[in-house]
């Protein structure tokens, strides 16, 4: 990440001059042909919203968000949470927890349900307990912010044979009606990491 994009980061999350940028606020990136949008999820709201034009590679995420740092500058809003999106729309995330949840005791593939907890609930302490998004996690980190799951939202599940984002799990010996989640709204939360006492 760029040293103009570090210090926008963490001005912008530090609240330092961010409150009064506009309440349309949208920077937008490419990478290898696929467009990034980075804007409020409403006029007036404090939450921002990732917005992607193809399914992206983690790579490519990853230098999506460097580059809609480095344009957004210091008009940067401070946002307490970003919505990513879809999960589907980044396979290898849609893959991840599909195979995370399929490992899982808390997860029954047969009906395709959390054992104990709501559905919602239960995906967003699995991307946050098996460090799904370890990575973008990571890069945040290097730059003193911390990366948390917020929650999630209007999970989908489907039988690993019959949808398009599970068919590599059938291709690998998972049985095709396992029943697992690939997609959901996820939303994540950006803090300051807190200096150790």
């Amino acid at each position: 990440m760029s040293r103009v994009a570090r210090t926008a980061l963490a001005l912008a999350l530090a609240g330092a001059g961010a409150a009064s940028a506009e309440p349309g606020f949208t920077a937008t990136a490419e990478v290898r042909g696929c467009a990034l949008d980075l804007g409020r999820t409403a006029p007036g709201d404090a939450a921002l919203r990732l917005r992607v034009g193809c399914p992206l590679a983690l790579a490519d995420l990853l230098q999506g968000i460097d580059r809609l740092l480095a344009i957004s500058g210091p008009d940067l809003p401070a946002p307490a949470s970003i919505l990513l999106g879809r999960i589907a729309e980044y396979p290898w995330l849609a893959e991840r927890l599909a195979r995370a949840a399929l490992a899982d005791p808390g997860w029954d593939a047969g009906p395709g349900r959390p054992r104990a907890a709501g559905v919602n609930a239960y995906v967003a302490d699995l991307v946050e307990r098996r460090r799904l998004v370890s990575e973008l996690a990571d890069r945040f980190a290097a730059e003193g912010l911390a990366l948390r799951v917020a929650g999630v939202e209007k999970v989908r599940v489907g039988a690993a044979g019959r949808v398009a984002e599970l068919r590599a799990l059938a291709d690998d010996g998972v049985d095709p009606d396992a029943r697992l989640p690939f997609d959901a709204q996820l939303w994540l939360r950006v803090e300051p990491v807190s200096p150790a006492r």
